[in-house]
């Protein structure tokens, strides 16, 4: 777990894979509590108990909730957040932190600063190539559709929807590969091998639908956004297969064990058997060894 310290005048940033997970700035430190797509909530010294915050699908910060408090961020198109008051919190528009008074968002871990006020970045991109008309222009001049979380290019929101997408049909999968482990089992598959298997098939498909549930959840937040309104459809299928691929699944893996199961425990009775039998063979010609020893 390596962490990335980045500090502006006072403030010190610290960065964890990329993403910002905590902020020291004065006596005020504030730490952000993340899953890999989304932000739960900001806990800052001398401010208790923690903001919880509701983040569109960008990472754009539109509420936040304290005590009993509740604040409503709008922006922009462009990042520029008409709610002046950062005590609930500083994260903003597609997540990025809000530097305050002066409007800045430091992006790609402060490589590179954005002013929402001017709809530019303050200076050009250290790897932009010569060919570009405008060396300062964010997200092509379309940050609707686009973010540009690391200052160097900017990042289309339909392939966001696509990779997490692809992860919950991953995850289905996975999950039928499991269940097929028991399921193409042999008729003569011992009973002890047949419940291990059972056991493994059961934690691989938790496992798939487990790791699946960041991207399910971030499509679920998708169905009523208009931006997605030619997908709710595509979205409600795959949200509904991978909820009844784990629940049918296990069903299934319950039905083919049971039926099999008296099967498989003979196959172990009559394998402890030959077992049985064959270590009585070799002790009856060890003692009969024994016993032409003696008599010689």
């Amino acid at each position: 777990m390596v962490l990335e310290l980045m500090t502006v005048g006072a403030a010190k940033f610290f960065y964890q894979e990329n993403t910002l997970i905590s902020v020291v700035a004065g006596e005020r430190g504030s730490r952000y509590v993340r899953t890999k797509d989304a932000i739960l909530c900001e806990r800052s010294d001398g401010i208790s108990p923690a903001s919880l915050l509701a983040c569109e699908l960008s990472g754009t910060v539109n509420v936040a909730a304290s005590s009993n408090k509740l604040w409503g961020f709008t922006y922009t198109p462009y990042g520029l957040r008409f709610e002046t008051s950062l005590q609930a919190t500083r994260l903003s528009f597609n997540g990025e932190y809000l530097l305050p008074w002066v409007e800045i968002y430091l992006l790609g871990g402060g490589y590179r600063a954005y002013s929402p006020c001017t709809m530019r970045f303050i200076s050009p991109d250290s790897i932009s190539p010569f060919h570009v008309l405008n060396a300062y222009s964010y997200c092509g001049s379309d940050p609707v559709n686009n973010a540009d979380p690391s200052g160097h290019i900017r990042e289309s929101h339909l392939l966001k929807f696509k990779a997490r997408f692809t992860v919950v049909k991953k995850s289905m999968a996975e999950m039928v590969a499991y269940a097929e482990t028991v399921q193409k089992l042999s008729s003569k598959t011992r009973l002890k091998d047949a419940e291990v298997l059972m056991s493994n098939a059961k934690q691989g498909i938790q496992r798939a639908y487990v790791h699946a549930a960041p991207a399910r959840d971030w499509l679920v937040g998708k169905v009523g956004n208009p931006k997605y309104a030619d997908k709710v459809n595509a979205i409600e299928q795959v949200l509904d297969g991978s909820d009844k691929y784990y629940r049918k699944l296990q069903e299934a893996l319950d039905s083919a064990f049971a039926v099999s199961q008296a099967r498989w425990a003979l196959n172990e009775s009559a394998l402890e058997r030959e077992a049985l039998a064959a270590k009585e063979a070799v002790n009856h010609s060890e003692a009969l060894d024994d016993l032409k020893r003696i008599r010689s």
